[in-house]
């Protein structure tokens, strides 16, 4: 399975949430990201072609049929960490 993280965040932060992801969704768990700032996340989008993306911010982009999981759990924890990983498990 493969997760697509998008957002503005820098890549300690990117590096925090890949390990928090494997560690609670399981090390077969590929984490690819687009930064909104640097990059352009739907061509991002087109070259992983993962599986469900997580959305790091409240902009939107166009990813298709591509399911979308609110993330800002990972970045706030008191929005609900745990929520943003039960919702990845459920596209597994």
């Amino acid at each position: 399975m493969k997760v697509l993280l998008v957002g503005g965040v820098k890549d300690a932060k990117v590096k925090k949430f890949t390990e928090s992801i494997q560690k609670n969704c399981g090390k077969d768990v590929e984490v690819a990201f687009a930064n909104t700032f640097t990059s352009k996340p739907e061509e991002v989008y087109a070259s992983e072609n993962p599986d469900v993306i997580v959305m790091l911010n409240k902009q939107s982009f166009d990813f298709g049929d591509t399911p979308i999981i609110d993330g800002l759990g990972l970045v706030y924890p008191q929005m609900g960490e745990k929520k943003v990983y039960e919702k990845i498990n459920e596209y597994k």
